[in-house]
């Protein structure tokens, strides 16, 4: 991800020099080309796949798409129905994806497109943004960054240590 944050936004800047449609088609075109590579590289199955910059820099860059484009006024009812099925989408994704070698790979493509859908309309969809604001998703969310950060050292240092860890679901 850090190799992200700093290349990225210097091309986007670059490209924004030129007009907002540059930044757009260069976001779109780095997205293309990230996202062809990660499907043509996702039979390597090793972790290089899964920890490769260029391959996953295609999710970060639809965010980035969604950000950079015109947002569309939705009626309530249609940005409701679409709010909810992304939310559908993102818990089955949870639910029944599982990670393997191959990941990140078409698999990537679902809860990353439900992931903008649900941004794109989030604005006009009262219900799923009230649900969405809620204090337990709020705190949530606000803490899932730091555990984040934090649970891999522990995880690794401690399969080091206790290394009966490495093989128990604890």
């Amino acid at each position: 991800e850090f190799q992200f944050y700093l290349v990225i936004p210097v091309l986007v800047a670059a490209a924004a020099r030129h007009g907002a449609g540059a930044a757009r088609a260069v976001v779109a075109l780095l997205a293309t080309c990230s996202l062809g590579y990660c499907l043509l590289t996702s039979d390597l199955q090793d972790a290089w796949h899964f920890y490769d910059s260029f391959g996953r820099a295609w999710e970060f860059l639809l965010g980035i798409g969604v950000y950079m484009m015109p947002r569309p006024r939705m009626r309530p009812a249609v940005a409701s129905a679409a709010s909810c099925v992304a939310l559908a989408v993102l818990l089955a994704c949870f639910v029944l994806l599982g990670r393997d070698g191959a990941f990140p790979d078409t698999r990537a493509l679902l809860p990353t497109l439900a992931t903008c859908v649900l941004i794109i309309c989030l604005p006009d969809a009262e219900a799923v943004r009230r649900l969405l604001s809620s204090p337990a998703i709020v705190t949530t969310g606000k803490a899932s960054y730091s555990i984040y950060i934090w649970h891999w050292p522990f995880i690794v240092f401690g399969a080091y240590l206790l290394p009966v860890l490495a093989t128990t679901p604890l």
